[in-house]
């Protein structure tokens, strides 16, 4: 939960400033553009945590077939 308020609050932030550059929208709109790109960015820092783990899961298998083999 707490991955997903910061990648919100940093999402909102940069839609913040670039909607004050371009023009003033209603706010409605700066919340859900942060909150849709907020969910993408969550869900691929989860996939790429749990990438991580499953390559370090199959490290650990491979070094141990390697000893049994010897």
């Amino acid at each position: 939960m707490r991955d997903f308020i910061a990648a919100f609050l940093g999402c909102f932030t940069i839609v913040l400033i670039g909607l004050f550059f371009t023009g003033g929208n209603p706010w409605a709109i700066i919340i859900l553009i942060s909150l849709f790109l907020a969910l993408f960015v969550t869900v691929f820092l989860k996939q790429e945590i749990r990438i991580e783990n499953v390559e370090k899961k199959l490290e650990k298998l491979l070094n141990e077939a390697q000893d049994i083999e010897k």
